[in-house]
């Protein structure tokens, strides 16, 4: 609860949608718990190299999936 809107706390978070590990900088918006830690959300703050990337990476994903489909059908 004490990180919730905490405006001199921000995280670094590391994730990879398709093949890309992207880093991006956020603020922790709500939290709950998980198990012996929590689970938060996080606003990512706006840095558009970052918005770029999560874009192309989300689109190559996609292209991917739709791919594998088709070849499941047959």
């Amino acid at each position: 609860e004490r990180f919730l809107n905490n405006p001199t706390l921000q995280v670094e978070i590391q994730f990879v949608l398709d093949v890309t590990t992207i880093r991006a900088l956020g603020d922790i918006v709500w939290s709950k718990p998980l198990g012996s830690g929590f689970q938060c959300g996080v606003v990512l703050t706006a840095q558009k190299d970052i918005d770029e990337l999560i874009i192309s990476e989300m689109k190559r994903r996609r292209k991917k999936e739709v791919l594998q489909s088709k070849h499941r059908k047959y």
